[in-house]
């Protein structure tokens, strides 16, 4: 007992579908180049559908173009680090009087930073003035 598929491939069904196979691709092709010289050879001037069902046309802002230099603006997050950083320290303590500088300012040695205020070490001098002689003269033996 022979199958379905088995009766269907037989050398007389082949042939037939052999001899139409290309009917058939040549009546595809037809069909294709029909509806491609269809679809490109409307004119430009029919109306749109919206147009065609009453639609009012929207309205739309035209720009010449010229050249020129083009500039993009690209705005980004992100968190910045120093490659190396240093550690600054005054040689004495004190109120600071004025800062010198910005962050992100490039500094050379010997370029000063802040000044610090004097009166303290003004006052210290100042007490320390009346009793200077005395304590040389106790060192000096």
């Amino acid at each position: 007992m022979q199958t379905l598929a088995a009766k269907r491939s037989t050398p007389a069904v082949l042939a037939i579908v052999r001899r139409r196979s290309p009917l058939v691709l040549l009546a595809l092709l037809l069909v294709g180049r029909s509806a491609f010289l269809w679809r490109t050879s409307r004119p430009i001037s029919e109306p749109v559908a919206a147009e065609a069902q009453g639609f009012p046309p929207i309205p739309v802002e035209t720009a010449t173009l010229a050249e020129g230099a083009a500039v993009q603006r690209v705005t980004l997050l992100g968190q910045v680090e120093a490659i190396t950083t240093a550690t600054v320290r005054s040689q004495t303590a004190g109120v600071i009087e004025a800062v010198r500088v910005e962050v992100g300012d490039r500094v050379t040695p010997g370029t000063v930073i802040a000044t610090l205020s004097t009166a303290d070490q003004q006052l210290a001098l100042a007490e320390a003035r009346p009793g200077w002689p005395r304590s040389a003269a106790n060192w000096r033996g």
